[in-house]
């Protein structure tokens, strides 16, 4: 998440239809703030973000980290299918 003139683009999933903020359906350049929630589905299973805080520019991964906080069920984070083990 990128801030701008106090909003930020959303950017956590790219597919379309699959992104609300604030229980709104959005598109992944949606603009959002802090105190925003943000519900994506990625390829991992749903995500539920709250926005706490802007960047001014790109950070690392450990810092934008500090920027939401996850409020993603822990049974949504849990694989939907078994998962393959190495060969």
């Amino acid at each position: 998440m990128v801030a701008g003139d106090g909003l930020v683009e959303c950017v956590p999933a790219r597919s379309g239809g699959h992104i609300q903020v604030d229980d709104e359906a959005m598109t992944a350049s949606s603009k959002v703030k802090p105190g925003m929630l943000v519900r994506a589905i990625s390829p991992g299973g749903l995500r539920i973000l709250e926005v706490v805080a802007l960047a001014e520019k790109c950070v690392p991964d450990e810092v934008s980290r500090q920027l939401f906080v996850d409020h993603t069920p822990q049974e949504a984070l849990m694989c939907p299918v078994p998962c393959r083990r190495g060969a």
